[in-house]
């Protein structure tokens, strides 16, 4: 598994989150910022497609997918290219 960590130079932390980086910041304050919405499309007839929905940080809706795991990935892939992580 690809974990991707970006500090600030403010000291800030950003970060996918993900089970695994919740037990190293267990403890810690911190702040979540949701980047995504990652759902089911509504207007998927046949079968279930899945849609990632960036506008929380002014980004773009990507989909249809087949699976959930693929909007998610679809997701990460969006923010290390854009966003930096």
């Amino acid at each position: 598994m690809e974990l991707d960590i970006v500090i600030e130079e403010d000291g800030g932390v950003r970060f996918v989150a993900d089970d695994l980086l919740a037990e190293v910041f267990t403890g810690e304050r911190q702040a979540t910022t949701r980047a995504s919405f990652v759902e089911p499309d509504a207007d998927s007839i046949d079968e279930i497609r899945w849609m990632a929905d960036l506008a929380p940080i002014a980004g773009p809706m990507l989909g249809p997918f087949r699976t959930r795991a693929e909007a998610l990935a679809a997701e990460r892939d969006w923010l290390r290219q854009e966003r930096g992580l």
